[in-house]
């Protein structure tokens, strides 16, 4: 698998694993509720599962957020040095910078992932990775010509 495929997967699985702890349908509305509940229901979790995910995304959310913070100051930082022409010894730390907090959101999210995982039967891994290949499908364009129908 090609780096850039591994990464759209591993950032699937990520959008796939996050929610499930919101499964009972507590909470607000949106894609992650929609996703929480098809998957929490699909994957008929525990009490106890249920429990533990939603203790690990509170952690991931409060470990994560303030990096996508960083993340959005250092992108209009990058942007007033575009706009202002800075010169490239500036523009490349900024992008050090920039690349330093996102591999650090990456390594946070697998970390997450798998802790997630760990939380799941095999089965139920199995059924994430099947839902994740379906969500990466559809990302991917969907049924098209010269793809695989279901």
């Amino acid at each position: 698998m090609t780096k850039t495929r591994w990464m759209m997967a591993a950032m699937a699985a990520a959008v796939l694993l996050a929610p499930m702890a919101r499964a009972d349908g507590d909470g607000g509305e949106g894609a992650g509720d929609w996703m929480g509940g098809k998957m929490g229901k699909a994957l008929q979790l525990t009490p106890d599962q249920k429990a533990k995910l939603k203790t690990i995304n509170e952690e991931q959310m409060a470990t994560q957020k303030p990096l996508w913070e960083t993340l959005g100051t250092q992108l209009k930082e990058l942007k007033g040095l575009v706009d202002g022409k800075a010169p490239d010894g500036q523009l490349t730390a900024k992008l050090d910078q920039i690349k330093a907090t996102r591999d650090q959101i990456m390594r946070n999210r697998m970390d997450f992932q798998g802790r997630k995982e760990a939380v799941l039967t095999p089965v139920q891994r199995a059924k994430v990775t099947l839902a994740m290949a379906k969500h990466m499908k559809e990302m991917m364009g969907g049924k098209g010509k010269g793809r695989d129908r279901d």
